[in-house]
């Protein structure tokens, strides 16, 4: 995610998704994640695994 400045995540919600609930991976500058809530990450990468 190259994103500009200024990014903040606020009252989010998030779930369903493949890793860590926000791709942050490579992030050139801060980013802000104030009362937010994940759920249900990776579940579809465990679920193959274990089939």
């Amino acid at each position: 995610m190259h994103c500009g400045q200024g990014i903040v995540f606020s009252n989010c919600r998030s779930w369903g998704n493949s890793d860590d609930g926000w791709d942050l991976f490579e992030t050139d500058y801060s980013v802000v994640i104030e009362n937010c809530w994940i759920s249900i990450v990776s579940f579809m990468r465990r679920r193959a695994l274990l089939r």
